[in-house]
């Protein structure tokens, strides 16, 4: 509705004969105050040919407040401003911001709905006055001075406030710092850590602390500065110098394994890097934990492989290269039911070390913590591998029995006693074929045994038959002799 209203205003406006108007807008006289604890100051916004409303809060009302919420610029025609004041009060030590955002429109037709102005704001302690100032100072009268010099000053209210500034604990999650002395701290990381979390615990619940939080790493050496300010604003400088490594590459390994300091080693490796048996050997000879880091093109970590040399055996080359695609993409979503995940595809073939780690990337697919599962493709199917692994900067860590194929995911696919069962189904199978492989070769021999001892009858029963042939065909020569010389005799008896 305001909107509405100011652009029917700004049309009439329009419509009148005026002269043409000067550019308007909303400025403010400082875009920063310094205030000391429970003390105000103020600051002024000029209005000028301009209509509408400025909404004004603080992003941290502990640290300090305005007098108002929203202040109103009225119609500011040209040549005319309008002024506001504000106050901002100082409640406690520390540092907010005052923004104020515009709703409202010049006469000019510029719409400033939505600009924003900001004002930093620094809460300091309040001073504590010296009760001593005026006490070597001339009176104006020659009488003894008689005043309250060397008692307490109003500020004398600042006398019970406490001054204890000291820490009680400094950390940086997820590692020991070396300690100097109270106010000096070290820590070494790696050349893969980027970034830091500083965490500081005061003795005294009132002191006020900062320079604590997440931090950014460049190579090298980082310096913090974590101060501790006591109630009575007694400022504690501590300083915690972070050193990042330099990158390591496979060539330097065997000095940093020989480096008796040096318990966790960071190597910076290539595409196609080869890690030799001999050097997984060395590794575990000397049982330090050594991390291969790979790094893209933009010096972001995409994988890492972790030789304990505490639990590795075995040893034997490493080839490194792991791909986020798969050449087995389509059957692997297909024996995924198309879930959401992660392709791994480690490039080395057969069997790894035992006891060797990896790291896999898995890019903003999962946030931290979620729990995901990894499980390995082969034979057109897909098989748990690992269960129940947390997500920790967007990195899984498992330990890997041999180069695969390989898919993250949320979604459950089956379980490891499904691969059992699946493994034992197999073996079951094995077997029934084998026997029926022996029964088939039982029947195969035993026709053609009977093959052969059918040849034999065969040829025997041939070789009878054709005795008694020849032997009756033998007898019966002497009966047709008999019947021929009958027949030759009738035929002389007919010829007389």
């Amino acid at each position: 509705m305001k909107k509405i209203f100011y652009s029917i205003l700004l049309s009439l406006f329009i419509l009148l004969p005026v002269n043409v108007l000067a550019k308007g807008g909303v400025s403010l006289s400082t875009n920063s105050l310094t205030i000391e604890e429970g003390s105000s100051k103020t600051f002024i916004i000029t209005a000028y040919n301009t209509i509408g409303d400025v909404s004004i809060k603080s992003n941290n009302r502990d640290v300090a407040t305005v007098s108002t919420s929203s202040w109103g610029t009225g119609m500011v025609g040209e040549n005319e401003t309008k002024r506001g004041t504000i106050t901002v009060k100082g409640n406690k030590v520390g540092s907010t911001t005052i923004t104020l955002e515009l709703d409202a429109a010049t006469f000019d037709g510029e719409d400033l709905a939505g600009d924003k102005m900001t004002i930093n704001v620094n809460v300091v302690a309040k001073k504590q006055s010296n009760t001593n100032t005026n006490t070597n100072k001339p009176t104006n009268s020659n009488k003894p001075n008689n005043s309250n010099n060397n008692k307490p000053s109003n500020s004398n209210t600042n006398s019970n406030l406490s001054k204890n500034n000291n820490l009680k604990e400094l950390s940086v999650t997820g590692y020991t710092l070396n300690k100097k002395d109270n106010n000096h701290y070290t820590l070494s990381v790696g050349n893969n850590i980027t970034s830091i979390e500083i965490k500081a615990e005061t003795e005294d619940p009132k002191a006020n602390v900062t320079g604590v939080g997440k931090k950014e790493l460049k190579m090298g050496d980082n310096s913090f500065d974590i101060i501790v300010t006591s109630e009575s604003g007694i400022q504690n400088k501590i300083n915690l110098k972070v050193t990042r490594k330099e990158e390591s590459s496979l060539e330097d390994l065997e000095n940093l394994l020989n480096d008796s300091n040096s318990p966790n080693i960071d190597i910076t490796i290539t595409k196609d890097t080869v890690i030799p048996a001999k050097m997984i050997d060395k590794i575990r000879e000397k049982k330090k934990l050594v991390n291969f880091n790979y790094y893209d093109e933009n010096k972001s970590l995409k994988y890492t492989w972790i030789v304990d040399g505490n639990k590795v055996s075995n040893p034997k080359d490493v080839l490194t290269t792991i791909l986020y695609q798969s050449d087995k993409k389509k059957e692997i979503a297909k024996a995924s039911n198309y879930a959401e995940g992660v392709y791994a595809s480690f490039k080395h073939k057969g069997e790894l070390p035992k006891g060797i780690k990896v790291k896999v990337f898995v890019e903003d697919k999962f946030e931290d913590e979620s729990v995901v599962s990894v499980y390995q493709y082969e034979n057109s199917k897909l098989f748990p591998f690992k269960e129940n692994l947390n997500v920790k900067n967007s990195f899984v860590e498992f330990e890997i029995e041999k180069g695969s194929e390989y898919f993250v995911t949320m979604s459950s696919i089956g379980s490891l006693k499904e691969k059992e069962e699946s493994n034992e189904i197999k073996e079951s199978n094995l077997f029934l074929i084998i026997s029926i492989v022996e029964l088939l070769v039982i029947i195969v021999l035993v026709v053609v045994m009977g093959k052969k001892n059918d040849k034999k009858y065969i040829s025997s029963y041939e070789k009878k038959e054709k005795d008694t042939f020849e032997e009756n065909t033998i007898e019966s020569i002497p009966q047709l002799d008999e019947v021929d010389d009958d027949l030759d005799e009738q035929e002389e008896n007919l010829e007389k």
